[in-house]
């Protein structure tokens, strides 16, 4: 992972490089109806996709404090259901704990001991299908981990390729908390969970028809419940919306320590549990009030963009239009790695007023030039001169897109963070 200081959209902010990822980090950014979000707020970080075409939603990240958040646990569920349900945005919240076990170099997080008491189904219990798609990874070890976990991985074709394993481990997790229909000694389970749903009015979705309700009984503090949907046991078939909750009733809570520790298990389940459609972060207070009434999933919502993706399309835009037309394939690659445009189109080196080179594109400020092939004789001028040639030939793109890569997260060693 590197991290490097960066203008975003007008403002100090960073690129991200995970594998071979890359992100714009953008600080506080205002999120409200322009981006089709129902309840404003401002993220303390969004991390948007340098590439152009990414199925990859943004991802708004919350850093949350217990002193200062523990009197705010029903608006920050409001908020970040909306940015969820908008279908444009992902929500990622870290809490102190895991921003510590990350700069001290572990891995684990210590809140996956309460799943196992949420579960009425050993793991060995569930059909292999099912079984399969459960990866422990993605709940012992803490949020930042698993965070760069998911932006190291390509997001894929057709979808957020990433995404689509999260949620079927989600679904694969939630199938552990139904109670079996044949056992007698989880009646009073079923008609428990059965009856939150029929206490409940003005849901954002409604159940799919083969669906049973899941979750847990055995903490009354912090509560899952589910429309556990048939289709979720099928690879073949996309996972519908089917509504879900996960609850924090910090009414329930005296021990101080214990209520931090619930509220930290709560965020935690949901960044996971959100790449359920229809799931929904909430409070029990804020259930009780119908704060979800507002909240409705968009389906066929496009990940939203950034304005500085936009502009770095348009910038991308001019330089294809100008360049040679035989370069245009080649030059979407680059854009679609989110790689910086050249400075010059047409660009020509002189000495002592006269031309001496010159090269189709030229990224100035790194002594780089791309040059045609009719342009060959000149490459040694340029190397003479400091500069580094590329012809545009055999695999130009990809080799141009390597370099370039690498420029752009070592350019300011003095500001680069490694891991």
């Amino acid at each position: 992972m590197k991290l490097v200081q960066d203008i975003v959209q007008g403002k100090s902010g960073y690129l991200l490089e995970v594998g071979e990822q890359r992100y714009w980090v953008e600080p506080q950014v205002d999120l409200g109806a322009n981006e089709g979000i129902k309840a404003a707020c401002r993220p303390d970080f969004v991390l948007w996709p340098t590439q152009s075409k990414s199925p990859r939603r943004p991802i708004a990240v919350f850093c949350d404090g217990w002193a200062h958040h523990q009197a705010s646990t029903r608006e920050d569920a409001h908020k970040r259901s909306a940015l969820v349900a908008s279908g444009r945005f992902w929500v990622w919240s870290l809490t102190w704990e895991d921003v510590q076990a990350a700069m001290d170099g572990t891995l684990d997080t210590s809140l996956a001991d309460c799943l196992e008491a949420m579960c009425f189904n050993e793991k060995g219990a569930l059909p292999p299908p099912l079984r399969s798609l459960l990866d422990d990874d993605l709940w012992t070890r803490h949020a930042v981990a698993v965070l760069m976990q998911w932006l190291g991985k390509p997001a894929g074709e057709g979808g957020d390729q990433q995404v689509g394993r999260l949620a079927r481990h989600a679904g694969a997790t939630a199938f552990r908390m139904v109670p079996h229909p044949q056992d007698a000694l989880l009646e009073e389970a079923r008609n428990q969970l059965l009856n939150f749903w029929n206490g409940l009015d003005n849901l954002p979705c409604e159940h799919p028809a083969r669906s049973v309700p899941c979750g847990n009984v055995s903490d009354v503090s912090l509560k899952l419940r589910y429309w556990w949907p048939g289709e979720l046991a099928n690879l073949s078939v996309a996972i519908p919306v089917s509504p879900g909750f996960v609850i924090f009733d910090d009414s329930r809570l005296q021990d101080e320590p214990e209520r931090h520790l619930v509220w930290r298990r709560w965020l935690w389940l949901f960044n996971i549990f959100q790449t359920l459609p229809g799931f929904l972060l909430a409070t029990q207070a804020g259930l009780d009030a119908a704060d979800h009434r507002v909240l409705g999933f968009a389906t066929s919502a496009s990940p939203a963009s950034s304005a500085q993706g936009a502009a770095h399309a348009a910038a991308w835009a001019a330089v294809i239009e100008q360049a040679m037309s035989s370069l245009a394939e080649g030059l979407l690659v680059l854009m679609d790695a989110g790689l910086s445009p050249p400075d010059e189109v047409g660009y020509e080196l002189e000495q002592a007023g006269d031309v001496v080179a010159e090269a189709e594109l030229a990224w100035v400020a790194q002594k780089r030039v791309l040059l045609m092939p009719a342009q060959a004789d000149s490459a040694a001028v340029w190397q003479a001169n400091g500069w580094q040639t590329w012809m545009a030939d055999g695999q130009w793109p990809q080799q141009l897109a390597d370099v370039l890569g690498q420029h752009g997260v070592q350019e300011d060693t003095q500001q680069e963070s490694q891991e």
